[in-house]
């Protein structure tokens, strides 16, 4: 099958089966006493289908085995291990550059002792190894491979990238619509609440936040180009997510700074600042790679 059309009907599958069946599996669900916002269903639902559609969607186009997940280098810790420390480095001087401004400052309800920190520590780098293992297997994983095809032009590879970058970008701003109210769920609840959940996309009020998730995927995916895997990007990812996390739980946004344009309004931290320092990180290990004669990706 055409990899064009592949995707086309794995995109419209992802949104419409759960639109249609998450009424009677809510319902189901709460015949039994298993009770869920309904909102909250049928994103997750939403979730569920995408990742699972991925097994038929790199099947019909002849993609099998861990290399198509993005998972073709031997080698597992030397990886992930360097990429972690790109991720908290290339985020962390953005974050030090918003606290610095004033954007972010120490949250006064925190008090950061070693008790607390022992606490928090593990489920914060679980939490962020989870997300970035998840999301990266999704995009610059299977999803790159199936819009690569087998091609390996310049062609192929440069949309499947500019592809996944939008998509990684754009799902952060799909969140679930259309208020339910309790016990008046029905068939056409489903479709109601996932077409609401792209409400979000038509606010200006995003384009920075947005620029900077497409900077962020398509530094992730020319990793994942110049490795030939996702170990590395796997490891960026959850150092971002970490120093994010970190910085959102100690700190607070100043609405009044005189910088507060260098931050979105997603989640308070991305924005023109990480986005204009994640292509500078890029042009300068690009050509620092260069220099030494490493093959350019």
């Amino acid at each position: 099958m055409n990899a064009s059309l592949a995707f086309a009907l794995y995109v419209a599958a992802a949104f419409l089966v759960p639109a249609l069946i998450a009424w009677p599996l809510h319902a189901g669900l709460a015949a039994m006493g298993v009770v869920f916002p309904f909102e909250r269903f049928v994103f997750r639902l939403m979730e569920l289908c995408a990742l699972v559609g991925l097994w038929p969607l790199l099947a019909v186009l002849g993609r099998r085995g861990a290399a198509a997940w993005g998972f073709g280098a031997p080698r597992f810790r030397r990886p992930l291990l360097f990429g972690a420390a790109v991720g908290i480095a290339t985020m962390a001087a953005p974050v030090a550059v918003l606290v610095a401004a004033g954007v972010r400052t120490p949250d006064p309800a925190v008090t950061l002792d070693l008790h607390t920190v022992a606490r928090w520590a593990p489920l914060a780098l679980a939490g962020a190894l989870t997300v970035a293992a998840v999301e990266e297997t999704w995009f610059r994983g299977a999803l790159f491979t199936a819009l690569r095809g087998g091609a390996a032009g310049a062609g192929k590879v440069a949309t499947a990238a500019a592809v996944t970058s939008l998509l990684y970008a754009l799902v952060h701003f799909i969140r679930p619509g259309q208020q339910v109210p309790p016990g008046s769920e029905r068939w056409g609840s489903g479709l109601e609440t996932v077409a609401g959940s792209f409400d979000r996309l038509g606010s200006i009020a995003i384009w920075d936040s947005f620029l900077a998730l497409c900077v962020a995927g398509a530094f992730l995916v020319w990793r994942r180009i110049r490795t030939g895997a996702i170990l590395e990007c796997i490891g960026i990812h959850a150092g971002w997510v970490l120093v994010i996390a970190v910085t959102r739980n100690t700190t607070v946004r100043d609405p009044g700074a005189a910088g507060g344009f260098l931050v979105g309004g997603y989640d308070g931290v991305i924005g023109l600042a990480v986005a204009v320092w994640l292509v500078a990180v890029m042009l300068v290990w690009r050509a620092v790679a260069a220099r030494r004669g490493e093959q350019r990706a």
